[in-house]
């Protein structure tokens, strides 16, 4: 995700003259949505397991996978970096 974040910051008028290290920053600093998301997913995915089964648990799994590939296609269609977007694309793929 790091190289399509990268590559919206270069095509993006208002962040093409970032330095390498502050787009960088802001690609990492949208990666922890990644790890918030692993972690709440992680927790929210075991009790609903426990609860209420695989059957259930996998369900609402292919359900957010389809909501984690429609943030990344909409920040490729926007194709202009947004920290806010970004680190919702990020927290679906990891949730």
């Amino acid at each position: 995700m790091v190289p399509l974040m990268t590559d919206a910051i270069k095509a993006n008028p208002e962040t093409q003259d970032w330095s390498s290290a502050e787009s960088n920053k802001y690609c990492l600093l949208a990666m922890i949505g990644l790890g918030v998301g692993e972690m709440g997913g992680a927790i929210l995915f075991g009790r609903i397991q426990d609860k209420m089964g695989n059957r259930v648990a996998v369900m609402l799994c292919m359900i957010l996978s389809l909501v984690g590939t429609a943030a990344a296609l909409a920040f490729t269609s926007v194709f202009s970096f947004t920290l806010w977007l970004a680190v919702i694309m990020t927290f679906t793929w990891g949730f």
